[in-house]
């Protein structure tokens, strides 16, 4: 999928906006750069408070977020049957 739609979404601290982290190498602990505050659920309570932004850039964006995966979808079993006679992809 394009790059620019996951560039269009930033996850951001709860607390102060930024978008700037401190982090374990395996996201279990988050803490933000600008004001500090930790997030010791890791990724998966920072999502869950971003939850509204990520849901709001998926509706801003899913017309080319699908055009993008049906484009992916395509291209991949293009590649999967490429030398097969029988099926043909327009």
């Amino acid at each position: 999928m394009d790059e620019k739609h996951i560039a269009d979404l930033e996850i951001r601290c709860i607390t102060c906006g930024d978008t700037k982290f401190e982090f374990k190498e395996d996201y279990s602990w988050i803490k933000c750069a600008r004001c500090g505050r930790e997030y010791p659920g890791g990724k998966d309570e920072l999502l869950e408070l971003n939850q509204e932004n990520i849901d709001n850039a998926i509706d801003e964006n899913k017309e080319d977020i699908l055009k993008a995966a049906q484009k992916d979808l395509k291209d991949m079993l293009k590649k999967s049957f490429k030398g097969n006679d029988f099926l043909k992809f327009k």
